[in-house]
């Protein structure tokens, strides 16, 4: 319920304050990459069959048959099958909360803990939490201390159902309400001020267990690291300890450590990052106060801020995550360094390679178009010639016509030029040297077409000859040859 009242909260956007969010969050940040990692000594320990094989101070695992072990509680008979539990309990109470705007304000909730404000002064919490382990756990017939031990298996909230109640709960009348015990003048789903509730989680055993630590005096102990610490160590989780038991054979247990270890990560992460973007939203707000008092502009300044503290937040985040992880593992990111370079060296040369096959069919079409420019070019000037072969005679014949026509067609001449060609045939123009052999033929095939070569039509082919390095008598043996082929 929350109540009318409120109190302005003045120390929230306080310099210090601010200052605690913001150099808390990156220090977090910083460590955190830095951190112990407890999955790499996990996997590194030695197994061994029995404590007896394990050096001093050498780490080992040891994976065995577990003996379920008992644990007593204050307001339960004795449980078996848990590797730890604990005794979460609550009372219904008035707690101090906050709003958006920096009031704080008085509501009812449930709580772990009652706290000292004036409107708590006639409650009293009778029930108390507790954490209860055995002494000693018995793995494979070997004893593993309890004192400092880690767990990475998930906590079970209890039955009370299946929960028998001492006489110290029969005393304060705890009565079973779905996962709780519940006492007080209300119901569990309607409380009343003062009433109270307890719920019993704790970490189930399974028939076969792994253990990572050290040996001494017989027993498995903790092996201590001892990593450089800080005040934020505790904060994070960062101790430096291996001494972790797992339920499950050694594979099993060294990958859920693993997991353990990335979650533990995230969470930093995620925790140092919203308590970066949180010191700079209250550092911001308290110069968008100012503007509060202008109706749409105090809202924009407000959107703004959330904004502004978001994105520079997780720019802050993301360079401390950085930087400390080359700090702190330079060699770790040299292969995906060395990734990175790679694909973007394979993407390079393949642009450029790209780019190289580009201008190459671009040269090569340049070739071909220019050859075929050439080569179209070339059988224009060589029918100009044999025009002016076919007219040397100071006319054109039908026959010699007809032979130019069908020759322009098979060469691909376009018609129009052809006809523009022909019509230009009494122009003056240098004869034009054949390109070949066969060309020289084709004059002289069109030289006889009407029947008889005149004596400039032979002046005309001994010149073009002799351009092509035969004497005059290879022209004439060539004429003869045509002249009898046709």
């Amino acid at each position: 319920m929350r109540l009318s009242f409120r109190r302005r909260d003045r120390n929230r956007n306080s310099p210090v304050a601010i200052g605690l969010l913001v150099c808390g969050g990156v220090l977090a940040l910083w460590e955190n990459e830095g951190r112990f990692d407890y999955a790499t000594a996990a996997q590194q320990a030695r197994e061994v069959r029995s404590l007896d094989e394990a050096q001093a101070d050498e780490a080992v695992s040891l994976t065995g048959k577990l003996e379920e072990p008992t644990i007593a509680l204050r307001y339960v008979e004795p449980v078996r099958g848990y590797l730890s539990l604990e005794a979460v309990t609550e009372i219904y109470s008035y707690v101090e909360d906050r709003d958006s705007d920096g009031d704080r304000y008085i509501k009812q909730k449930w709580s772990r803990r009652l706290e000292n404000i004036r409107e708590n002064r006639d409650l009293k919490k009778l029930l108390s939490s507790e954490l209860q382990r055995p002494d000693t756990y018995m793995l494979g017939g070997e004893q593993i201390s309890s004192a400092r031990v880690h767990f990475v298996d998930d906590e079970k909230t209890l039955d009370p159902g299946a929960l028998k109640l001492t006489s110290e709960g029969l005393d304060l009348e705890l009565a079973p309400a779905g996962d709780y015990f519940f006492r007080g003048r209300g119901s569990a789903s309607d409380p009343e001020l003062g009433d109270e509730r307890v719920s019993f989680v704790g970490v189930r055993a399974t028939r076969h267990a792994t253990w990572f630590g050290a040996v001494a005096d017989g027993r498995g102990v903790v092996k201590d690291y001892e990593i450089e610490q800080s005040w934020i160590s505790s904060l994070i989780g960062n101790d430096g300890l291996l001494h972790h038991l797992v339920n499950g054979r050694h594979e099993e247990a060294v990958d859920k450590i693993a997991a353990d270890l990335s979650a533990a990560r995230w969470k930093v992460r995620l925790g140092g990052t919203l308590a970066i973007m949180c010191g700079i939203y209250f550092a911001l707000m308290k110069v968008a106060s100012l503007l509060y008092v202008i109706p749409v502009v105090g809202q924009i300044a407000q959107g703004a801020a959330y904004v502004v503290s978001a994105v520079l937040g997780l720019i802050v985040s993301l360079s401390v995550i950085l930087a400390s992880m080359l700090w702190h593992h330079p060699f770790a990111l040299l292969l995906p360094a060395a990734v990175m370079t790679a694909i973007v060296l394979y993407f390079r040369s393949l642009k450029a390679k790209t780019k190289a096959n580009a201008r190459s069919r671009r040269r090569s079409r340049a070739r071909d178009d220019a050859a075929e420019q050439g080569d179209a070019a070339g059988d224009e000037r060589l029918f100009h010639q044999m025009i002016k072969m076919a007219t040397a005679d100071g006319e054109l014949s039908d026959k010699e016509s007809r032979f130019l026509r069908r020759w322009a067609t098979q060469a691909g001449v376009p018609k129009e030029r052809m006809f523009e060609m022909l019509r230009a045939a009494t122009e003056a123009d240098a004869v034009v040297t054949p390109p070949d052999r066969a060309a020289l033929e084709q004059m002289i095939a069109l030289a006889l077409a009407d029947g008889a070569i005149s004596a400039r039509e032979m002046r005309m082919i001994q010149r073009m000859g002799k351009t092509l390095g035969m004497s005059r008598a290879a022209v004439r043996a060539l004429t003869a040859e045509v002249s009898s082929a046709a």
